[in-house]
């Protein structure tokens, strides 16, 4: 069986790229799995120009789209930002490797545009939604807010293109893809009852196939949490990024709430620095002057350091407006940490509230703090729930049902296809 994985990131190629901040680590786990029982082949837009290569029992194919001077100033000058030729780029890969089956994952990029031209079977992986992204991206913020936020890039600030009016603008264009594309999809691969209903929407007619995600491998491996006690300040940690819909201004909102009841705390956030636009705006929403003390910006880290940062906080904290089933709320719940989650896109299927996890309506800091107030007074609330979200996620992300259920489908998908 021959497949070909249309990607996001380089997966595995990581180490023959040298690119060790690489995101998508989870599918570098998945990779290991699939290509011991299958030819696979991995396709990823890549900044230079590269041929195919074989690395640690998979070939890699980077896709290069050359772009001169002219092309870029024009993209600017019309606010558009994708490349309207890469599907060619994306053809010449499928003649190439001549796959069986072809495996997209996540519509964010425009690698769905192959599906009309190609009788191969495709199925795509639902990851995130472009068209959802967008909807909920303001946030709590307004669109008025936003667009004062100039760029950093030089280019796009002469040209009047705003830090997070570009990320909006691209939102809006793999949105229009989606619209496009995603109706002709025979085959989507879920884990969410909410991803389940978009490609209802998206493709009636299409079949579904349940497929869990895995986890970064040294996640089912670390030892998780086992002390439940809280000592004199209270130790809260999230994951972010400068972008208005991961819900910093929910963070700063609960901070100020916890500050007025006078709950000692610290709260590490990981994926941040303090300089970065969303952290100034977010203060300036509430009209706080000062960084509170007890936020603690400590930008990117490394799997064994994320792994120390839970494992030593009392609660995991995640705030964002729109979002399938995070891997970073994943990993929060697979090593035991009690978590407060808001209750948006697919994490509904990963908590059951009261049990493995408590939910809040998204923005709402009033709830979120709430929540916390709650684990905070009940030792025996953080244990159960600790205890509940570790066994939620070891079923969730058990690897060997997950290669079952995605050779199963592939199968299931090509004895379709010969038989129509």
């Amino acid at each position: 069986m021959r497949i070909l994985w249309f990607t996001n990131t380089p997966c595995g190629a990581i180490g023959y790229l040298n690119q060790s901040h690489a995101s998508g680590g989870w599918m570098l786990s998945l990779e290991k799995l699939v290509n011991q029982s299958c030819e696979l082949h991995v396709a990823f837009y890549h900044h230079q120009k590269m041929d195919s290569f074989f690395y640690q029992n998979t070939w890699y194919h980077p896709i290069f789209i050359p772009q001169n001077t002219f092309q870029r100033l024009v993209k600017l000058l019309k606010k558009k930002f994708l490349s309207i030729k890469s599907v060619e780029y994306l053809i010449d890969v499928i003649d190439n490797v001549q796959p069986n089956l072809i495996h997209i994952h996540g519509s964010e990029n425009d690698f769905v545009r192959v599906i009309d031209r190609t009788n191969i079977p495709v199925v795509l992986s639902i990851q995130g939604i472009a068209s959802s992204v967008y909807a909920a991206f303001n946030g709590g913020f307004s669109s008025e807010v936003l667009k004062k936020v100039k760029n950093r890039n030089i280019l796009y600030h002469l040209f009047g293109i705003g830090f997070f009016e570009k990320m909006n603008i691209d939102l809006y264009e793999r949105s229009l893809i989606e619209n496009q594309y995603l109706s002709e999809i025979k085959y989507f691969f879920g884990r969410t009852h909410w991803d389940f209903s978009v490609s209802r929407v998206f493709a009636p007619n299409s079949e579904y196939f349940k497929l869990n995600e895995v986890l970064r491998d040294s996640f089912y491996e670390v030892n998780p949490k086992s002390n439940y006690d809280i000592g004199d300040t209270l130790k809260l940690f999230s994951i972010c990024s400068n972008t208005p819909n991961k819900g910093l201004d929910v963070i700063i909102g609960c901070v100020n709430q916890l500050n007025k009841l006078g709950i000692r705390h610290e709260w590490k956030l990981a994926g941040l620095s303090k300089n970065d636009e969303i952290v100034l705006l977010s203060l300036n929403k509430f009209g706080i002057q000062k960084l509170p003390d007890s936020l603690k910006f400590i930008g990117f880290c490394d799997e064994q350091s994320l792994q120390s940062e839970i494992v030593d906080a009392d609660i995991f904290v995640f705030t964002s407006y729109i979002e399938n089933s995070p891997n970073s709320l994943s990993e929060a719940m697979i090593l035991g940490l009690p978590c407060v989650a808001s209750n948006v896109g697919g994490v509904a299927s990963m908590i059951s509230q009261n049990h493995s996890g408590l939910l809040f309506a998204a923005g709402d800091y009033f709830m979120l703090t709430g929540s916390i107030l709650s684990l905070l007074e009940s030792q025996k609330l953080r244990n159960n729930i600790g205890t509940q979200a570790r066994l939620s996620a070891l079923k969730f992300h058990d690897k060997d049902m997950i290669i079952e259920q995605l050779f199963s489908s592939y199968k299931q998908i090509l004895n379709r296809t010969r038989n129509d």
